[in-house]
């Protein structure tokens, strides 16, 4: 689900069997979950402080990568199958529409540091459509 605080951000979480989650993304202004697996990976996207959109992919262990498109001004990764595959959308000064494949890291930026969390750089090989 997802909520907003008293400044009107918005904030993402998961809620299983009683237990509550966060799924903001480090350092970022606004989080959006927006897709979630059979294997507990979510995938959405979250503001940063220049008011760009990035794509994110949180993994079941709550590790965050981001997903950004090269040369996009913004990147929305909205589903995810089991297999992993990411469907979005990119804008250039166009909109256009992107699968990110698993296992590589061609294409893709790491999400801003944080002390609590543990990043990973395992995705990027993003085929336009």
């Amino acid at each position: 689900g997802c909520y907003q605080d008293n400044c009107v951000y918005n904030h993402c979480f998961l809620l299983i069997y009683g237990y509550f989650s966060s799924i903001d993304v480090p350092y970022a202004l606004q989080t959006f979950a927006l897709g979630i697996n059979s294997r507990g990976q979510i995938v959405g996207s979250y503001q940063d402080n220049s008011g760009y959109n990035h794509g994110f992919l949180r993994k079941r262990e709550g590790h965050f990568s981001t997903i950004d498109v090269p040369n996009a001004l913004h990147t929305v990764a909205y589903h995810i199958n089991s297999r992993g595959q990411i469907v979005g959308t990119y804008n250039d000064g166009y909109n256009h529409g992107f699968i990110a494949e698993p296992d590589t890291i061609e294409g893709v930026n790491p999400a801003p540091p944080s002390p609590k969390h543990k990043l990973t750089t395992t995705w990027g090989k993003i085929k336009s459509r």
